[in-house]
């Protein structure tokens, strides 16, 4: 984020915690990933708008709402001029219209299979009923995690033909399949595992995974769906709609952005930041006994200029913190906090809660074997 500059009316961070006190935090020996990324997310300042905003709209709704439905509970492109337009009003002014659940829009968004309030700590959000896993007990969180029942058989979304209208929406990452309650479970899932690993070079999961990619044509006002191709065309412009699609290969899927242990630490610089972004991070260091003043100038006036940047401040944040815990020693477990440590927990932290990197850490497989 060499461009991201710091913000003094729209933060990026939220602080969750004093940073200077560890028991405000989980134990660094937690080994949980699905609990180090709901404690990210919630640091996150867009997510935390997003929930003020959509918390009363995200319901389960059809995929495809019936002409009558309101479309409160739906992101739409365009955008309506009244919220609460019925579908068939606004289909009628817009022919050509994209609409989705926004239930959908925050698992595209965010990852999350439900809108949860920022506000609260992982304690609070632990479901006893959906722990698997004793060490990822909020796996059910994260749509990378759990398989979600589109249309289970006790939901009754069905229209006068009895189809049921289960969403088929899909991020980059996803894909939908369909099975039967009363077939062969374990040949079944076995497909499924035949089918996923074809996504991956080599057929398995330790190969990149591989995509066809093609050029989109989706937004332009000739476009149309071909069914053929199963994608849209612009029959206009037939050489960009029916060229052959590109292989790319994405080996960061199973990147992980920091260690377990660490997180404790990087959760920790996550309020460091946000209390930089609030003007009372140099307060803090100066009612600890440190000495600001050779680095001062940058970090002090970092909000009031539109050309600082974060990284420019991560490495005199860093040489400040490390004099804090050369007075403010860290637990035993953790390595020395050299100024060189901390600079890469800092930037951890950008990754994790800004990038939206907390969603490589959801997805890390801490299942125990022997469990």
């Amino acid at each position: 984020m060499a461009d991201a500059t710091i913000p003094a009316q729209n933060p990026l961070f939220i602080s969750r915690a004093d940073w200077r006190d560890e028991n405000q935090y989980p134990r660094p020996d937690l080994l949980d990933p699905s609990i180090w990324s709901w404690e990210f997310l919630r640091r996150s300042n867009e997510y935390a708008q997003e929930f003020d905003a959509l918390q009363s709209l995200c319901a389960d709704v059809p995929a495809t709402p019936f002409p009558m439905d309101s479309l409160l509970h739906y992101a739409c492109d365009p955008v309506p001029e009244k919220r609460d337009v019925n579908y068939k009003i606004y289909r009628e002014r817009h022919p050509r219209h994209f609409v989705f659940p926004i239930k959908d829009y925050v698992r595209r968004e965010w990852g999350i299979n439900i809108l949860a309030d920022p506000n609260d700590r992982f304690a609070e959000i632990i479901d006893r009923s959906r722990i698997y896993d004793k060490n990822n007990k909020l796996a059910w969180l994260f749509a990378c995690n759990t398989v979600e029942a589109l249309n289970s058989p006790a939901t009754l979304l069905v229209n006068e033909h009895g189809l049921s209208k289960a969403t088929g929406f899909t991020t980059r990452d996803e894909v939908v399949f369909r099975m039967s309650l009363t077939g062969n479970l374990d040949e079944q899932v076995e497909s499924m595992r035949r089918q996923i690993a074809a996504f991956f070079e080599g057929g398995n999961r330790n190969g990149a995974f591989v995509f066809t990619e093609y050029i989109d044509v989706s937004s332009s006002p000739t476009a149309r769906y071909s069914q053929e191709h199963r994608r849209p065309i612009d029959d206009d412009d037939a050489s960009s709609s029916r060229a052959q699609g590109l292989l790319a290969s994405q080996g960061s899927w199973k990147w992980a952005p920091v260690r377990l242990k660490s997180l404790h630490y990087v959760l920790r610089m996550a309020d460091a930041i946000a209390s930089l972004e609030q003007g009372t991070f140099i307060h803090q260091l100066e009612d600890d006994g440190v000495n600001c003043e050779d680095v001062l100038s940058i970090v002090e006036h970092s909000t009031d200029s539109p050309y600082i940047s974060y990284d420019d401040v991560y490495e005199p944040m860093s040489r400040l913190l490390a004099k804090y815990f050369r007075r403010n020693p860290l637990t035993r477990e953790a390595r020395d906090a050299d100024a060189k440590t901390i600079l890469r927990w800092l930037e951890m932290a950008d990754a994790l809660v800004s990038e939206r990197a907390y969603l490589h850490v959801a997805r890390t497989n801490a299942r125990d074997p022997s469990s």
